[in-house]
């Protein structure tokens, strides 16, 4: 009983040491946007890719290709692709924080992690318009 009292009691003791240093908080402006322009994008992608592949078309990724057979598979590689790519976005956001000596380094990639997909979307949903547009 005493060590689960004293396991419920030590996140307290210990919080209280902390100083009240404010942290920066993960979603800024700036992410809020890129991560709404990937979502949109990838969305787009995701429903360009099905309409091209329905329409005879072959999926231009071709690591992707693999994945997206079936229109399940295909929302399954979009969503752990947006997940993945929002996931390292945060994980370099926390790696900053937790390095302090590296923290321009970490912020550097999570601005290319997070634009670098809205880029590579934009790059792969204009063939896939350009291709539905071609098969009709």
């Amino acid at each position: 009983m005493k060590t689960l009292l004293l396991l419920l009691a030590f996140p307290l003791t210990s919080a209280a040491q902390l100083p009240n240093a404010p942290t920066p908080k993960f979603l800024t402006k700036e992410k809020i946007v890129g991560i709404a322009a990937l979502t949109a994008l990838d969305t787009i992608d995701a429903y360009t890719t099905t309409r091209y592949q329905d329409a005879g078309g072959q999926e231009q990724n071709p690591i992707a290709r693999p994945f997206v057979k079936s229109h399940h598979a295909t929302a399954m590689y979009f969503s752990a692709s947006l997940g993945l790519a929002i996931g390292g976005t945060w994980l370099c956001h926390h790696e900053a924080i937790r390095h302090p000596r590296h923290k321009k380094a970490w912020q550097i990639a999570e601005r290319v992690i997070l634009w670098g997909n809205v880029a590579e979307e934009i790059y792969v949903v204009v063939p896939n318009l350009q291709g539905i547009s071609k098969i009709r």
